[in-house]
């Protein structure tokens, strides 16, 4: 590691370039630089490290230079980091090392930590020399870790306490039809529809426990992505549930094919579609559905001229279990709160607005025109 000139192992002469031979200015960049930084010449022995390397790594600054970048390896795996070393040597670009692969770097007292590494080819001062980047994924693993860890055992919890409540929910329905059919004849109206009434809460119980399930649950799953013509999606969901025969709807679709999960943009538009619906107030009513390319978005506005929305309640009408209404009417308060969560899983937004002056709100909702790989899965 004294000698000026290093030779491979095919008897070519290497290049030999020390950390001092680097221009001062670049040296205090390096250093200067809080990713850990390692400067590496053909034979692979390391020439130069900033400061952030040498405290990653566990050595004084002085330590690091001059050793092969073997050693910042654990031993299993330093013969293959010799082939991947040598063979990016003749072919050098920039790039990331072993994707695909958990990457390994060893520490000087013995311990390993995950890392990952960038690569980039450097000529200086007639030195072919490799810059190397390493970041330290210790943080971020195990907080990853913690994560699966912890969303495993919610997962497990919802719905072990879904099932328990469905079945002691189906238990309190079956008993009361037992209690009915016992009754049977006696002809105590009020007693009748107390059951009744004991059925109803039941089936909306269950109901209930269907849709929080959903909303845990948004963006667990990894839905396909399919190409669809927006305007057949609305008509179709117009075919599957048509509006009461007191509401007209109203289309105008202006957007072209868009990659969506089907499912979820369906959900959403059912769930505004519904809501309209069941909100309306007058004898007659008008609800729009008008969409619009935007950018890489598309555009859902779902238009009614019902009561609208008290302007104190717009602030929390998609908080989970806020509702305008009683809980009794049927409604979950889930809706519009799952309704969010499905649009923002799929990166995209919504908005309410109230129709001031004229009756009735209008929900927008921004959906991605095509695959986001923040969001989507390669």
């Amino acid at each position: 590691m004294e000698d000026d000139v290093e030779r491979g192992g095919t008897g070519q002469v290497l290049s030999s370039f020390r950390w001092h031979d680097f221009d001062p200015t670049l040296r205090n960049l390096l250093n200067a630089v809080p990713t850990p930084l390692l400067i590496a010449d053909r034979a692979g022995v390391v020439q130069g490290a900033n400061m952030a390397a040498a405290r990653i790594f566990g050595y004084r600054h002085d330590e690091l230079c001059g050793r092969p970048v073997e050693h910042l390896v654990p031993e299993r795996i330093r013969g293959r980091h010799v082939r991947d070393r040598t063979h990016y040597t003749l072919h050098p670009t920039g790039r990331a090392m072993g994707k695909g692969r958990e990457l390994t770097a060893l520490h000087r007292e013995g311990h390993e930590f995950p890392v990952e590494i960038g690569l980039c080819p450097l000529e200086h001062r007639g030195a072919d020399l490799t810059v190397v980047a390493v970041v330290d994924m210790t943080g971020h693993r195990r907080l990853e870790q913690a994560l699966i860890q912890a969303n495993a055992r919610m997962e497990e919890f919802c719905y072990a306490s879904a099932h328990d409540l469905a079945t002691a929910t189906r238990e309190i329905g079956d008993l009361t039809s037992w209690v009915q059919d016992a009754l049977r004849g006696r002809h105590d109206d009020g007693v009748a529809n107390r059951l009744q009434q004991i059925q109803s809460r039941a089936v909306h119980v269950e109901a209930l426990l269907d849709r929080l399930l959903q909303y845990a649950f948004v963006g667990a799953s990894s839905e396909e992505l399919t190409e669809v013509d927006p305007a057949a999606v609305v008509q179709e969901i117009l075919r599957e549930e048509a509006p009461p025969g007191h509401i007209e709807v109203l289309v105008d679709v202006q957007a072209g094919p868009m990659e969506v999960a089907l499912d979820a943009l369906k959900t959403v538009l059912r769930h505004l579609l519904s809501n309209a619906y069941q909100h309306h107030d007058l004898p007659h009513g008008l609800v729009e559905v008008v969409v619009r390319g935007v950018g890489s978005y598309c555009e859902f506005a779902v238009r009614d001229d019902g009561p609208g929305i008290p302007k104190t309640a717009r602030s929390r009408i998609f908080r989970i279990f806020q509702t305008l209404h009683s809980v009794h009417d049927g409604q979950s308060g889930v809706g519009l709160a799952l309704t969010k969560r499905l649009v923002e899983a799929q990166g995209g937004r919504i908005t309410l607005e109230a129709n001031e002056p004229e009756r009735g709100v209008t929900f927008r909702v921004w959906w991605p025109r095509f695959r986001r790989t923040d969001v989507h899965n390669d």
